[in-house]
């Protein structure tokens, strides 16, 4: 649920308050209760931006996966200024990391910089950030279901992060956006097969910890011809170098995305996706080895059919070349799969 002001004056104090709750839960009797809050206030004096983001999550998990509760408070003060050519915003991210009646403090920079080259065509910038994540049952979960159901997994913290690039629009049709960042990340978990006499299979995931510099290259390109056509490819390389740890066990170190779609007349909308994922590496169960996950291809078809607004059909096709890879050791994927089914709107 949420509260916001709806004021055309920049300059009068505006807010958007929301509160939300969510419960994750597992057959296993392990579950999660979480609280998520967040108070958004900004107001703008002489062209001076004065915002503030007060965030504030309350995690509480079942007993067999942690007797304690987990707390995040995040305070993000902020000013900003903007032109016709250029923007920047400054400010902190001031955290406190409640978990089991230990607490941490940290702060973070916060800043933007971009401004503009040459007018619609090439735009640079640059940005440096910080934060936590919690790191809660239900975003571990989404990431990986087949971890042990009694895993709990650290805060992860994200110290620094530095990036810059370039974007802009080449015509009326094409738009680019290519990105060099820069991370220090403590805390940072890796999914590993836990092996012992209750998990002889190996089957169930749990974590390892350690400290890491990673160096992100990102390219993204898209074309659009008018409302037809859509066109987007997508690319990211990942540069790991690790503490204590030989390999980034089961981290994307390279991938590729291509997708499109097509549109005719707003009654048929075809679609196609191809992923291309690199070889990324599994810590074995004696924990003393690795094993090579070889490289990904998926390609997936998509035909949607709109009888009217409210009522459309539509199928799906998935792993077309009907390949059987492991996004997670042990784990292998769905060869060829496909989805029949219609949506209704009210």
């Amino acid at each position: 649920m949420g509260l916001n002001s709806n004021m055309n004056d920049s300059g009068k104090l505006n807010y958007d308050l929301r509160l939300g709750y969510h419960y994750t839960g597992l057959k296993e009797n392990h579950f999660e209760h979480a609280v998520n809050t967040s108070l958004f206030l900004r107001k703008v004096i002489e062209g001076n931006d004065f915002s503030a983001n007060i965030g504030l999550d309350y995690y509480k998990p079942s007993l067999n996966i942690d007797s304690s509760y987990h707390t995040l408070f995040q305070l993000r003060p902020a000013f900003s200024r903007k032109s016709n050519d250029w923007r920047f915003s400054v400010g902190l991210n001031i955290t406190a990391d409640i978990s089991g009646g230990n607490s941490t403090f940290k702060i973070f920079p916060q800043g933007i910089l971009e401004f503009i080259a040459i007018e619609k065509i090439l735009v640079p910038y640059f940005g440096i950030t910080g934060y936590v994540d919690a790191n809660d049952y239900y975003s571990i979960l989404q990431e990986n279901p087949y971890i042990n159901p009694s895993l709990d997994v650290k805060s992860t913290y994200h110290r620094i992060k530095a990036y810059g690039g370039i974007k802009g629009n080449l015509g009326t049709e094409i738009s680019y956006n290519a990105k060099v960042e820069y991370s220090t990340i403590q805390n940072m978990y890796f999914f590993v097969n836990q092996a012992s006499d209750s998990l002889a299979l190996g089957n169930k995931f749990g974590v390892v910890y350690d400290d890491a510099q990673l160096l992100s290259y990102t390219g993204e390109f898209s074309y659009a011809l008018n409302e037809r056509v859509y066109l987007r490819l997508s690319s990211v390389y990942n540069q790991y170098t690790m503490s204590k740890l030989p390999k980034p066990w089961q981290k994307d170190i390279f991938n590729v995305a291509f997708s499109g779609t097509y549109n005719l007349k707003d009654k048929i909308i075809a679609g196609a996706e191809l992923f291309y994922v690199g070889k990324r590496y599994a810590q074995s169960l004696s924990g003393n080895g690795s094993i090579d996950l070889n490289a990904v291809v998926d390609l997936n078809l998509s035909v949607e059919y709109r009888y009217t607004k409210m009522l459309s059909a539509f199928i799906r096709l998935n792993n077309i070349t009907a390949n059987t890879y492991y996004r997670w050791n042990q784990y292998p994927s769905q060869r060829f799969n496909f989805m029949l089914g219609f949506s209704y709107a009210l």
